[in-house]
């Protein structure tokens, strides 16, 4: 029985499949592209393996000096990019009314200071490879947090589930599965499993 409240006891939903398979073991590969709403998602491990899911754009870290962003670090270079995402950033300013000025200035919705810090990205084979400071911002007091953030017109950019021989986002072990129901995210969905052709099943509604 669902939850009372919940979207399906309001508007009735198609249920949506996008099952497949590891095409190729070791490689990442996308499931589903970003949407701008999904209100349910559902992805179950067939497999005796570990798979691992990832969400959202690239990844990655400002260094400060002075205050500024003097450089930014690629941590997860995603994959599947067809046009160069926007890079910025977010916290990292003061916190009015706090003993300590710097708690919860590296948080995203908390203040940033008036000269916000911003990034060039460069790709390489659908890669975020680096990222060049566009504008380096004034008046940090921790680093913030860099957001990388998919072209308009680029729903497949996504995360690495494996980047650099790491894993990234959701371990899913084999028989498992991942359920997102009330809070759905909406970011291209990808996947990484080291051995082919094993089947996993993935269904939505929007």
């Amino acid at each position: 029985m669902k939850q009372p409240g919940t979207r399906s006891q309001v508007i009735q939903d198609f249920l949506y499949s996008a099952d497949g398979s590891i095409t190729a073991g070791g490689t990442p590969q996308l499931v589903l592209p970003r949407a701008k709403s999904r209100s349910y998602l559902y992805f179950h491990n067939l497999s005796i393996d570990t798979m691992y899911l990832e969400f959202g754009g690239a990844r990655a870290t400002a260094t400060l000096t002075s205050g500024a962003v003097t450089s930014f670090t690629v941590t997860n270079g995603g994959f599947g990019y067809v046009k160069r995402p926007k890079v910025w950033c977010l916290g990292g300013g003061p916190v009015e009314g706090n003993a300590d000025e710097n708690l919860g200035a590296g948080l995203p919705d908390w203040p940033s200071p008036g000269n916000v810090a911003s990034g060039w990205a460069t790709l390489t084979a659908g890669v975020v490879s680096s990222i060049a400071v566009q504008n380096p911002g004034a008046g940090y007091l921790r680093a913030p947090l860099v957001f990388i953030e998919n072209h308009p017109a680029d729903a497949y950019g996504v995360a690495d589930p494996f980047y650099s021989s790491a894993a990234s986002g959701f371990q899913i072990l084999g028989g498992g599965s991942l359920v997102f129901e009330q809070q759905c995210p909406t970011d291209a969905l990808a996947v990484y499993c080291a051995t082919s052709a094993l089947l996993y099943t993935c269904r939505y509604m929007y």
